[in-house]
């Protein structure tokens, strides 16, 4: 269970990586086109989704071992 509650909370932190970097990244003044920016956040909305996944997935072991 250990193990778990640490993958959790290392995908917690990834989270807000994510979210940080995606967020500097919209707010900067990167000089890249409209489409290189429409893919970069398609890149990162795709790595949220995976992240939550994970996240929902260890919830779900977690209650299951209770």
């Amino acid at each position: 269970m250990n193990n778990l509650n640490d993958f959790k909370t290392a995908l917690n932190s990834l989270w807000t990586d994510v979210v940080t970097t995606r967020k500097t990244f919209n707010d900067s003044y990167l000089p890249l086109s409209a489409a290189d920016r429409v893919e970069f956040n398609t890149d990162f909305r795709k790595l949220a989704e995976s992240i939550e996944m994970m996240t929902l997935k260890i919830e779900n072991l977690q209650k299951e071992a209770k």
